[in-house]
């Protein structure tokens, strides 16, 4: 009978470890990133490719800066998405916000 509660995963080594440690890194700095959208949406890209590739090490381990870089990456690029979504919707719709606008200013 197999014993699956103490069989202990092999720690990410090498050149996966990078991978996850990369990840991270264009992870955070794909935060600051979307205050320019297009780059916003181009590192958390290069953030969550990054994460996937670390994860297939054929070890079954996961490192932990992977699982962060990918939610990094992720959160980059939704963010990324609605200002690109909410500037192209402030320029197709400028009758609203001139309204808007008028009755603030009042």
């Amino acid at each position: 009978m197999k014993d699956y509660y103490t069989k202990k995963k092999a720690p990410a080594t090498g050149a996966y470890l990078r991978l996850a440690h990369g990840s991270l890194l264009v992870g955070i700095i794909a935060l600051p990133g979307v205050i320019f959208p297009y780059a916003g949406i181009i590192l958390g890209a290069v953030a969550v490719t990054l994460a996937i590739l670390s994860f297939y090490n054929g070890e079954g381990y996961r490192a932990g800066s992977a699982k962060a870089g990918l939610i990094l990456g992720m959160i980059a690029i939704f963010i990324s998405f609605m200002l690109v979504y909410a500037s192209v919707y402030v320029i197709s719709h400028p009758e609203e916000f001139t309204e808007i606008y008028r009755s603030v200013m009042q």
